[in-house]
This record gives C-alpha cells, sequence and structure tokens, in this order.
C-alpha cells in the first residue's frame, strides 16, 4: 500500500513540476522579424479605426518574446508556424506595398487588416503567395484601385470580404473570381464598383454561398432570379443599386433567407405569395422600388421578421391583416404607397413595436379602437 502511494505521489509531482516548467518558443526567429518588421511599418493612429472598436493590438509585440503569444498572432500549435493574424481595428496607418514583410508568412490561413488606414494602397498580387488561405477580410482599410486577378486564385478561400469605397473589379477579375473560388460561403464586395461587371455572370457564383454583400456595387441590367433561389443563402443585400432591374422569383419551401434588403433597387412586379415560405426570414427590406399590386397575405406568415419595410412603393389595395402573427416586429415602414381602407387593427397588438412609419398613405385609423396617437405614442 505504502509502495503504492509513493508512486502515485511521485506522479503527482512530475505533472506539478512539468506544469511550472518553461513552454519551448514556437515562433521562428523568421516569423518574429517578419511581424515586426510589419509593426514597424505603420503608425498607430487611433483615429484609423474611428468607424470601428479597437485597440493597437501590436504595441504587445516585443522583440526577443514567443511572436505566438502576441496579440492578433495564432500559431500552429505543433509546427509554430504563424497561420492567423487578426490586426482588425488596430489603428494602423501606412502603406501595405508588394515589398511588405507579411508576404513572408506563407502559412496563413486567416488574415483579417479589417478598420485601418493603409493609406489608399493598391491590392498587391502578392496576396496570391498566401496559398493556404480560408479567411481574409481587408474592408475598411482604405485600399484603392482595380482589385488585381491574383486575388482571386486563392482557391481555398471560405470568406473574402474586400468591401471599400474606392476598389473596383472588372469583369476579368469576377471571372477569375466564379472561376477558382468554388469554395466560398462569405463574400462581402460591399461598395466596391462593379460597374463594368455583367449582372447575368453573377449567376456562376458558389451556389453554396451563406452570405452575400454586393451593396452599392454599381451595376447595371436585370438581375438573375437564380441567385434568390441559392439553397444554403441566409444572408442577401443588394441595397442601393438602383441601375438594377429584376422582379422576385418564386421562393421554395425549403429557403433558409434570413436577410434580404432590396432597398432603393429597381425591381419591378408584384410580391409572390410564395414571400410566405420564407419562415426563417428575419429581415426584410424592399423599400424604394417598383412593386406594385397588393400585398399577399401570405406574409402573415413570416413570424420571425424583426424588420419589415415596404415604404416607396406602388403597392396598392387594403393592406392585409395580417400583422398580427408577426409578434416579433419591431420596425415598420409602409409609408409613401397607395394603399387604402383602414389601417389593420392588428398592428396595435405589436407589443414589441419600436418604430411605426405610414406617412403620406391613405389610410384611416380606427377611432374605436382609442386615440391612434395614443397608440403610437405606448408603441
Amino acid at each position: 500500500m505504502r509502495a503504492l502511494f509513493f508512486f502515485f505521489f511521485i506522479l503527482h509531482l512530475q505533472v506539478v513540476c512539468s506544469s511550472f516548467s518553461p513552454s519551448p518558443i514556437l515562433c521562428s526567429s523568421e516569423q518574429s522579424v517578419a511581424l515586426l518588421h510589419f509593426k514597424n511599418t505603420f503608425s498607430l493612429y487611433k483615429h484609423s479605426s474611428q468607424f470601428c472598436n479597437g485597440y493597437p493590438k501590436t504595441e504587445s509585440w516585443k522583440k526577443g518574446s514567443d511572436c505566438c503569444l502576441w496579440d492578433g498572432v495564432t500559431c500552429d500549435s505543433f509546427t509554430g508556424h504563424v497561420i492567423g493574424l487578426d490586426l482588425s481595428s488596430s489603428w494602423l496607418l501606412g502603406y501595405i506595398d508588394d515589398d511588405s514583410s507579411l508576404f513572408l508568412l506563407h502559412h496563413l490561413q486567416k488574415l483579417n487588416l479589417a478598420c485601418n488606414n493603409f493609406l489608399k494602397s493598391q491590392i498587391s498580387p502578392n496576396f496570391s503567395k498566401f496559398t493556404n488561405l480560408t479567411h481574409l477580410n481587408l474592408s475598411y482599410s482604405s485600399l484603392d484601385g482595380l482589385v488585381p486577378a491574383e486575388m482571386f486564385l486563392l482557391s481555398d478561400l471560405i470568406s473574402l470580404d474586400l468591401s471599400n469605397y474606392d476598389l473596383s473589379i472588372d469583369q476579368h477579375g469576377f471571372n477569375k473570381l466564379w472561376q477558382n473560388l468554388t469554395e466560398l460561403r462569405y463574400l462581402h464586395l460591399n461598395n466596391v464598383n462593379m460597374s463594368t461587371v455583367s449582372t447575368t455572370s453573377l449567376v456562376n457564383l458558389s451556389s453554396s454561398l451563406i452570405s452575400l454583400n454586393l451593396r452599392n456595387n454599381q451595376m447595371q441590367g436585370k438581375f438573375p432570379n437564380e441567385i434568390f433561389l441559392f439553397p444554403f443563402l441566409q444572408r442577401f443585400i443588394l441595397s442601393a443599386n438602383e441601375h438594377i432591374t429584376g422582379n422576385l422569383p418564386g421562393f421554395n419551401k425549403s429557403s433558409p433567407l434570413k436577410e434580404l434588403d432590396l432597398f432603393n433597387c429597381n425591381f419591378q412586379g408584384s410580391l409572390p405569395s410564395s414571400l410566405g415560405n420564407l419562415t426563417e426570414i428575419t429581415f426584410m427590406d424592399l423599400s424604394w422600388n417598383g412593386f406594385t399590386s397588393q400585398v399577399p397575405t401570405s406574409l402573415s406568415k413570416l413570424v420571425q421578421l424583426t424588420w419589415l419595410s415596404l415604404a416607396h412603393n406602388n403597392f396598392f389595395g387594403k393592406f392585409p391583416d395580417v400583422l398580427g402573427n408577426l409578434s416579433k416586429l419591431e420596425t415598420l415602414h409602409l409609408s409613401v404607397n397607395n394603399f387604402s381602407g383602414q389601417l389593420p387593427t392588428s398592428i396595435f397588438n405589436l407589443n414589441g413595436l419600436l418604430y411605426l412609419d405610414f406617412l403620406i398613405i391613405n389610410f384611416k385609423a380606427e377611432y374605436r379602437h382609442g386615440c391612434l396617437l395614443c397608440h403610437l405614442w405606448r408603441v
């Protein structure tokens, strides 16, 4: 018994001692030097990340310490290679050129440089050297110019966010995108100028997309209905593309759409009754389009909605009394249409409603349910 006790005591002692032994440094000197050189090419300026909450992550980077422990750096626990770099909202102010030491980190799988100020740097073709990248975010970092076609050779990309005000993608680059980035699940090109890209070529995007943001891309022409029917698409934003025309397709019952934003496009026609098949949708903005006819009663099936905007269209007739089912609704815009008749009384049952807009329409409020303004004040 004593021998057994002594054995477990020694085993416990070894475990305790090992927990106090210094961990081996994982990061190689080459990677540390590359990261420190990258750090030193930038100034830290708080307003470089003025639209994003952040802090200067690179302040924790010190020569002689293990770079795998630095803020924003992730290493492979076995090889020590730097595989992740997240310097989003890190107050970085400076340029990224072709000679940047960033491109020496060949093993990167995830790179996030969003919300910094790179002073109108153009995206270097050397980003194509990151052949292991699965996630790349360069959004809102003051990048400029044409996105090089080499960027779209990163065939393992799952998530790509290039949202910037001064970037552009031409047809050649977009063709490379859909031909090579077949694993994409998240594609965000908010405010990227795609005025030379044909809308018909959008159908070639990966049908496995989960999130697609094409806001304010300056595209022109008829939008292909096939995009709406991508089997995994949950978030689709096309807003502020006033030169895009189209109509809504018939939606499948299996549609996983949770967010649909078509604000300020030029869609026409009527709303299909199959809109009621979007039972997972929480946000729907169809405002500032040219939709006509009556609003379908199938709207009552969209019980997960928290935001609904049908404002600035050409809807007419009586608005269906479907609002009572939309118990989660917080925001409702119905203004500038041609509705007539009485405002559905079910609107007063929406206890969670925070914002209601039905100005400049021909609704009549039912006084028998009490003062309309009193109800709105209570809401």
